[in-house]
């Protein structure tokens, strides 16, 4: 079980006037608004620090905040192995399984939780999980119109470049929203672009990735 987490939004123009519950209906469709109204009915929403009703008006500026109950996350392999640590740089190993951040209901079964929580004082530490996960699809978006996806055993696969650069200060334990483009694939080579933004809107860091893609002679049997 882990500790809960609490959802923060802070209200913006779009919001403005809508009621509590008709917000966290629209915002966070994956619960009805009769999920959303016992929440609210159980304390588990504020506004602006105080329990928010089901017909408060909203109002640009204001904070909403959802106190998530702790849950059961799903069993995952929980340990990592250091790779290489000095005074600037540290390096872990994620087993296969463990989510790198937080997603899909999963909180601190996580590699950035669980490096959080031994290692305190690695402040780079958002950069470099960003970096990990910003690697995990961008390659895929040149398959896309072929209805294709790399883990297809009849594709060999290879990533030549990835360069990613930080332009705000963000944390990838919170929510953050990647939008992906392929602008050139041919030759048996894609080329991508990914914006990481913020929760708020903010573009926080900008990635390029080119990759080897080509059909194999002989397919690769997949594991089921």
């Amino acid at each position: 079980m882990n500790a809960g987490f609490v959802y923060r939004d802070e209200i913006g123009p779009r919001d403005a006037e809508l009621t509590v519950l008709d917000h966290l209906a629209r915002r966070y469709p994956h619960s009805s608004a009769a999920v959303w109204s016992e929440r609210i009915e159980r304390g588990e929403v504020l506004l602006d620090g105080r329990p928010a009703a089901l017909t408060d008006r909203l109002s640009c500026g204001l904070e909403l905040a959802w106190h998530r109950p702790p849950w059961e996350e799903p069993p995952v392999p929980l340990a990592f192995a250091i790779l290489y640590r000095d005074d600037n740089v540290l390096a872990v190993a994620k087993p296969r399984g463990l989510p790198s951040v937080p997603a899909g209901g999963f909180l601190e079964h996580t590699l950035l939780h669980l490096v959080k929580a031994r290692f305190p004082d690695a402040t780079p530490l958002h950069q470099c999980v960003l970096a990990h996960a910003s690697d995990m699809t961008l390659l895929d978006t040149s398959l896309l119109p072929h209805g294709l996806t790399l883990y297809a055993g009849t594709l060999q696969v290879a990533s030549l470049d990835h360069a990613m650069w930080f332009h705000r200060p963000f944390r990838a334990d919170e929510w953050l929203l990647y939008v992906q483009e392929s602008t050139s694939a041919s030759g048996a080579r894609g080329f991508n672009l990914g914006r990481i933004y913020r929760r708020d809107g903010v573009l926080i860091a900008s990635v390029a990735q080119e990759g080897l893609i080509r059909v194999r002679q002989t397919a690769v049997p997949t594991k089921e």
